[in-house]
């Protein structure tokens, strides 16, 4: 009997020799990025002029960044954890008071243009503001496609664009 699971997936490239060209089909191969480690952030007690404004004008949706506040009472900055994520696009808070015995754990879903390894943190009397900036729009990249002659030499057949 064997085992039910998701496949096992190569952490290394592999090279493939060439195939004989089948019309209709076209195989691409592109090797899985590294997980990453989460980004502990820093947590800062007070908020800065910018970080202010930043949290005032994020209401608009053209702005350069996400804005997520939390209610954190009886939890001081330095008893609060924030790991961010930015492969699986998951931003984690959690935290006790030694104090009180209050308990925090969220976890939040980020959209896929937040930059949450560059975000930054502030905790002022009991809310937790946390500023994350948007990546910037990547650009188009041109693959270029070949094809095989009957005699088995490669060729640039065409060019297309990747988004």
């Amino acid at each position: 009997m064997s085992a039910i699971g998701p496949p096992n997936f190569p952490t290394t490239p592999t090279v493939h020799t060439p195939l004989p060209p089948v019309d209709g089909l076209l195989t691409i191969t592109i090797p899985k990025k590294a997980a990453a480690e989460p980004t502990v952030l820093a947590v800062n007690a007070s908020m800065d002029e910018e970080e202010e404004k930043a949290a005032d004008a994020s209401s608009s949706s053209d702005a350069p960044h996400y804005t997520l506040s939390l209610s954190a009472p009886g939890i001081s900055a330095s008893e609060l954890l924030v790991l961010a994520n930015g492969d699986e696009g998951v931003l984690k808070v959690s935290g006790e008071s030694r104090r009180t015995g209050a308990r925090l754990s969220k976890s939040v879903r980020l959209p896929r243009d937040a930059d949450a390894t560059h975000a930054s943190v502030s905790h002022v009397d009991g809310l937790l503001t946390i500023t994350i900036p948007k990546k910037a729009a990547s650009e188009p990249r041109t693959l270029t496609v070949t094809g095989a002659h009957e005699d088995g030499e490669a060729t640039r057949a065409e060019e297309g664009v990747m988004v």
